[in-house]
């Protein structure tokens, strides 16, 4: 069996023609068709007053997608630690862990949007700073009985933990990379990581954390075999040209989606270009036929050194039953290529 992953990422943007309730409705329905396919792991991303994210709080839309599932692991990616004080963030960890007996992954972050972050009275200057303190904060009040702190916001000088997670000492924890210096912090602690770029670009990156990462780090002691991932967007359809061509209709829309905020503040995020072809060069893209995306996902693997593929499977203008025939394809293409538990 191979040690390679696959697993499922949603921004969970907003459908103007679907109301909110539909669309929620839709994920779930989605969820099932995942849980009993050959994907790992679910994670939902944490965006605030985009279209791009519907699901602002993790906690509250895992602790529903929990009841459709049985087996799939489920999870953020990421929480925005400066947005949430840190001792009700602890108690809502052990919750989503306990519900779902043992299957939640735990993404954190600072975020990337300062428009974001400022709107919640948050410096973007400063969220680093204050991401290290509730890191510090969550890892304390999930693995003591009780709670001890000082530091330069908080300061809890004894908070009785009742409530304790199922996976000791902590959920897995997972960290966003894109530098060497953000792939050493990882690898030093344990960490899983997503990153994204090219394969080629990847291998390096993978072999650099692969070399550092040593088990029995600060945040993830009870992981022996870290996962390395990368993001791509996909779509299957039974040909190519059709998935081709929903793919490139759907890319305006998630674009637009991407950069509101940002253009409501007169600048522009730089991490996507407008143009299809210009992302689709940097190894973005999974899309085609079942038997060229399951070539795509091998050339993933054997390129990249990663040994988990995270794909966005609902994006743009993607409706909820093409979306759903997507994800039944992804599943037959790469049936036997990875592993699911």
């Amino acid at each position: 069996m191979t040690g390679n992953r696959i697993g499922l990422w949603d921004h969970v943007e907003r459908r103007p023609e679907q109301s909110l309730a539909d669309l929620y409705a839709g994920r779930a329905e989605f969820l099932r068709l995942a849980d009993q396919g050959p994907f790992w792991c679910y994670h939902v991303a944490e965006h605030h007053f985009t279209p791009l994210g519907m699901a602002p709080s993790p906690s509250i839309y895992l602790s529903a997608l929990i009841q459709h599932t049985q087996r799939i692991r489920l999870g953020s990616m990421v929480h925005l630690l400066p947005l949430y004080h840190p001792l009700r963030l602890i108690e809502e960890i052990c919750m989503l862990d306990n519900m779902s007996n043992g299957r939640l992954e735990l993404g954190f972050g600072r975020g990337i949007s300062p428009y974001e972050l400022g709107h919640y009275g948050t410096s973007f200057i400063h969220s680093r700073a204050e991401m290290e303190e509730v890191l510090e904060i969550l890892v304390k009040g999930l693995r003591n009985e009780i709670l001890t702190h000082k530091g330069d916001k908080y300061n809890f000088p004894a908070v009785p933990m009742e409530l304790r997670p199922v996976q000791q000492p902590n959920p897995p924890l997972w960290y966003g990379v894109n530098s060497p210096n953000s792939i050493q912090y990882a690898a030093e602690r344990s960490l899983n990581v997503i990153t994204a770029g090219p394969n080629q670009a990847l291998a390096a990156q993978a072999k650099a954390f692969f070399d550092i990462w040593q088990p029995g780090g600060a945040l993830n002691p009870q992981i022996t075999s870290p996962k390395m991932g990368a993001f791509r967007m996909g779509f299957v359809a039974e040909t190519d040209a059709a998935a081709e061509k929903k793919a490139r209709e759907a890319y305006p829309v998630f674009y637009q989606n991407l950069q509101k905020l940002w253009l409501d503040n007169a600048s522009v995020a730089t991490q996507f270009p407008p143009d299809y072809d210009e992302l689709a060069a940097y190894d973005t893209f999974i899309v085609g036929s079942p038997e060229t995306v399951r070539e795509k996902v091998e050339q993933f693997y054997a390129e990249s050194g990663c040994n988990y593929l995270l794909l966005e499977m609902i994006w743009g203008s993607i409706g909820q039953q093409e979306s759903m025939e997507s994800l039944g394809l992804l599943g037959e293409a790469v049936s036997g290529l990875v592993a699911s538990d």
